[in-house]
Parts: C-alpha cells; structure tokens; sequence
C-alpha cells in the first residue's frame, strides 16, 4: 500500500469511528496513532524548516480573511462599493495538515505538536465592543477544537 493509498484509508477509518460506524477494521488506538505520526513526519514537519516556507503557506491562507476583517475595522481605507456588509461567516475547509500547519505557524503549544483530533477546526472571529469606532474596540479571538 502506498503512502497515499495509506492516508486516504486513514481517513475513511477515523471518519468512520468518528460517525461511530463499523467498517470491520481492527486498528488500534496505537495503529491510529503511528499512521497519524506518518503523515506529521511526511506532510507537516518539512514546512517547519525552513521556518520561512510554513509562514509563507499560512500567510497566503489567511490572507483573504485577513483582508475581510480589515475592511470592517479601517473601513475608511476602501472605497463605497469595497466597504464590508454585514457578514456574519466566511468558511473554509481544508486538510489535516494544514491545520497542522497553521497550529505551527500561530506558535500553539509552544511550537511542541501533537496530532490532530479528526475533525478538527480552527476559528477565527473578530469580535468589537458596542458602538465601536476606532479600531482599538476590536479583537480577534483564535479558537481550536471549541477553545
């Protein structure tokens, strides 16, 4: 079996015991985890050096919510038609690993990782006290796996 064909098993296997349904497999906690430390070692750890190339891959992930959240904050920089609605959520889905990646790049856990839960999400919100004005009233709180 490759190492593709390996992941993608991986995969059905933990959204299967995620879904607490039985597709007859017998691996282990331990197996999980020795499969789970195989995609860390092969997709994850090489961006981490250079430290230049995983803050690069981050940086262009974050970009576009980045650039929202500026356009509600310093909406004074945009034109009229460039100004922010109301939104309310902007969603992304993505890949274990640049989770993984993006935990890194945001220095969670002191650089030290571990693997990922399955199902795992990072969110991003901008919060603002009532009646804000100026963009010290404004925050932006990091929440992983609901803390």
């Amino acid at each position: 079996m490759s190492f593709i064909d390996l992941y993608g098993y991986c995969d059905q296997v933990q959204s299967a015991e995620f879904e607490g349904l039985d597709l007859g497999c017998d691996f282990s906690e331990q197996d999980l985890k020795h499969i789970n430390e195989t995609v860390l070692s092969t997709l994850v750890l090489p961006l981490s050096e250079p430290i230049l190339s995983r803050e690069l891959y981050s940086s262009k992930f974050l970009r576009r919510p980045i650039h929202l959240m500026d356009r509600i904050v310093h909406p004074e920089k945009y034109s009229e038609n460039q100004k922010m609605s109301n939104i309310k959520l902007m969603s992304y889905s993505t890949h274990d690993w640049t989770l993984a990646t993006m935990l890194l790049f945001l220095r969670a856990n002191n650089g030290k990782f571990s693997n990922l839960p399955f199902a795992s999400n990072i969110a991003f919100e901008l919060h603002s006290s009532e009646d804000c004005t100026s963009d010290d009233c404004f925050w932006v709180e990091i929440i992983y796996n609901g803390k």
